[in-house]
């Protein structure tokens, strides 16, 4: 067995007994942050979007109604 290889099968042997696995439904779970709590100001900021966007949606279909028209 070569140095390199020796050296290898220790660490892999310390590993084994720390190994410590996440139980049914615990996968990532620490990993994952905690959403942030909603302002009123983003909530009044996002439902003006829904207006915007629909509007900018209906200019853009009658453009082209119009613009297939010509």
């Amino acid at each position: 067995m070569s140095e390199m290889h020796a050296h290898s099968q220790q660490h892999t042997k310390a590993a084994d007994t720390r190994d410590v696995r996440a139980g049914p439904g615990d996968a990532g779970r620490a990993d994952r942050p905690a959403p942030l709590p909603k302002s009123d100001q983003y909530r009044r900021r996002t439902r003006s979007v829904v207006p915007f966007t629909a509007g900018v949606i209906l200019i853009g279909l009658l453009a082209i109604f119009v613009l297939a028209l010509i």
